[in-house]
């Protein structure tokens, strides 16, 4: 008899937030993760939402009644699921565009506090490493795409001489995550044909962080 395929395991990992909303977003997004990965591959997979951090408080009243997982409890309850006997594939893929510490600590901390799953964490949204991905392939691109197609459903401006396109991400003490948003940025502006700007919602005092 042909042995069993252990369905693969995903979390769909974002940074996490208190509102409602978030939480309901990662979950149709996973869904749809979910939906594309079984088509295109046939394979056996279950991907799921599971916040780093935050998430957990949301009353489930607020969430469908379903109360919102965060990264650690996700992971110990996969470990029980697949039980002590077997070890269980388990792949984070991060929702976020560049490698913050959500990425580089928070998750990987999460991951070695459950034994018994063997984790793999995939490349953010925008993976600038060369080692990893050629220039025309990091995934700049596909994120700008996602922002054009944004933009164009909000149909033209009033006063197109007026009109300013900004790319704006939360911010980060860590350059490489403003690399990945200025590369977005970049993109987005090769693909309108135009100028765009960037900017961050908050930064660190100090010239060191002046990258943001």
């Amino acid at each position: 008899a042909m042995p069993r395929r252990d369905v693969l395991r995903v979390a769909l990992v974002d940074n996490g937030s208190l509102k409602p909303q978030a939480t309901l977003s990662l979950r149709r997004l996973a869904a749809a993760v979910e939906e594309a990965a079984r088509e295109r591959t046939g394979g056996r997979i279950r991907v799921e939402a599971a916040s780093a951090r935050f998430a957990d408080r949301i009353p489930a009243r607020d969430l469908e009644g379903r109360a919102a997982e965060v990264l650690p409890g996700w992971l110990q309850r996969v470990a029980r699921e697949c039980g002590p006997f077997r070890r269980q594939r388990v792949l984070l893929l991060p929702l976020l565009v560049g490698p913050s510490h959500t990425v580089t600590k928070t998750m990987p901390d999460a991951a070695r506090a459950v034994p018994g799953l063997d984790v793999e964490i995939a490349p953010t949204l925008v993976c600038l490493c060369p080692a990893l991905y050629a220039p025309s392939a990091t995934g700049a691109a596909a994120v700008a795409a996602m922002l054009a197609d944004n933009l164009a459903r909000l149909g033209p401006p009033a006063d197109p001489q007026r009109e300013v396109v900004i790319v704006c991400d939360h911010g980060s003490p860590i350059a490489s995550v403003a690399a990945a948003r200025e590369a977005v940025r970049a993109a987005l502006e090769a693909q309108l044909g135009r100028a765009v700007g960037a900017c961050c919602m908050e930064r660190r005092e100090g010239s060191e962080y002046d990258f943001n």
